[in-house]
């Protein structure tokens, strides 16, 4: 019986987690959307880096800033 209790209490912990993770990227994508529009408001070009992070959103992937490279998420 401890192990179905243990077991459900795992799955929340995990769910938890995974809803968490989705809200970061919510709101790292809607502040992404808002400087671009920002941007494009004010008649300013897109740089270079912001087109970058706007791919690897797009791909729904981790940008490591150290490294310059899109890693694959699992």
């Amino acid at each position: 019986m401890w192990a179905v209790f243990g077991s459900e209490a795992l799955h929340l912990i995990w769910l938890k987690m995974e809803y968490k993770e989705y809200k970061e990227k919510a709101q790292h994508k809607i502040k992404l959307f808002e400087e671009i529009i920002a941007r494009t408001e004010q008649g300013q070009d897109l740089t270079e880096s912001l087109i970058d992070e706007i791919r690897m959103v797009l791909m729904d992937r981790k940008w490591d800033a150290s490294l310059g490279e899109g890693e694959t998420e699992e």
